[in-house]
């Protein structure tokens, strides 16, 4: 099913009667899960700022050039590639082992329709959705992007507001687009 970018601008109803609490509760449920996957990418700039400060005091320590050559860092590059499919593909095997949930493939359902809006936001326009399916912990997505390829960098954000506070995702070319399987936690 394409998505479509919703030009209604619906503006909500002013209720009275709502304190200000509640209202807090709302936004902090809401920014819950773009905390989460934020509080992901900053470990990683984390651990990659480590690194560099590594490469960096050991060439300065010895004053000497780098010693990589660019065979070298691509293998590296290949290896953390290797890893991170792996780990992508050991959270698909445990997605396999848990049992169906059916409430939660439905309120999931219901969180993608609601995506739908946000679409133009993230500038994923060409992204259609496909299967969805939950079971215990973890829900498998499946979508097709026939769009900007820079704006797959987006994606991740607009997977954690559907309400899942951790998002994975491997992608496959093909032809002019990407098939992409997220696991969402």
């Amino acid at each position: 099913m394409p998505i479509r970018a919703n030009t209604n601008h619906h503006k909500p109803e002013i209720n009275q009667g709502v304190s200000l609490s509640e209202v807090n509760k709302l936004v902090e449920s809401q920014l819950q899960p773009m905390q989460g996957h934020l509080n992901q990418q900053q470990l990683t700039i984390t651990k990659l700022a480590q690194q560099i400060e590594q490469l960096l005091s050991a060439n300065t320590s010895t004053k000497q050039e780098p010693t990589l050559s660019e065979e070298q860092i691509n293998e590296q590059l290949e290896a953390s590639a290797q890893e991170q499919r792996q780990a992508f593909a050991d959270q698909e095997l445990l997605f396999e082992l848990e049992e169906h949930d059916k409430s939660a493939t439905s309120e999931l359902a219901s969180a993608l329709a609601d995506m739908e809006n946000r679409v133009a936001v993230f500038n994923l326009n060409g992204l259609e959705l496909g299967d969805a399916e939950c079971r215990g912990t973890t829900c498998r997505l499946q979508l097709n992007f026939n769009g900007d390829e820079a704006a797959l960098e987006y994606l991740p954000a607009l997977l954690a507001a559907s309400g899942h506070s951790q998002v994975s995702f491997t992608s496959e070319k093909f032809g002019e687009g990407y098939s992409i399987t997220a696991l969402l936690n």
